[in-house]
């Protein structure tokens, strides 16, 4: 898998001292490569010989619901770590079919028409990050993470493992009681 850009608009609330809750949505470009033993082909259009192997890209949307704990805390910085779960929406896939033999007649790509369904809870999340704070209420985060599939997305249900680092801006708004 490639890099691919991303964004994200994330909440994040306090559930105790060193606990908090997570979600949002993350709008992101993901390409990879499949072995053709890992894409499904789910749909009427069948064929003699599959594919050796399948290269992809999807436009997702993600919505994380994540759990962190803060293992350290002083007064300019902190360490955490994190854990949950996310809900995958593919919007635009692209996928292009390779063949160890050739087949007249194979399909060599094909491109979704609409966005295929929710896959809910399809992938598990974990991620250790640093915290800066520049003032009080804004810091910076730099956070590895990595998204474990708990089952295949998209129209060749693919397993997408995803690795990556988060650089976040994040500003605490105080609301007065």
């Amino acid at each position: 898998m490639n890099p691919g850009p991303a964004a994200s608009l994330l909440v994040e609330g306090s559930i105790a001292r060193r606990w908090s809750l997570q979600t949002g949505i993350i709008r992101s470009l993901k390409t990879y490569q499949a072995k053709g033993s890992e894409y499904e082909w789910t749909w009427a259009y069948k064929q003699p010989q599959g594919p050796s192997s399948v290269d992809g890209s999807c436009t997702v949307f993600e919505l994380p619901l994540n759990i962190r704990f803060d293992i350290s805390q002083r007064p300019a910085s902190r360490w955490f770590v994190g854990a949950g779960v996310s809900s995958y929406k593919m919007q635009k896939e692209k996928y292009t079919y390779e063949y160890d033999t050739y087949y007249p007649g194979a399909m060599s790509r094909w491109e979704s028409k609409k966005p295929s369904g929710w896959n809910l809870f399809s992938h598990a999340n974990a991620s250790v990050g640093y915290e800066r704070f520049i003032t009080k209420r804004l810091s910076l985060i730099a956070e590895p993470y990595v998204r474990i599939p708990l089952r295949g997305v998209g129209i060749g249900k693919v397993n997408l493992y995803t690795t990556g680092i988060w650089f976040s801006i994040r500003y605490s708004p105080e609301f007065r009681k």
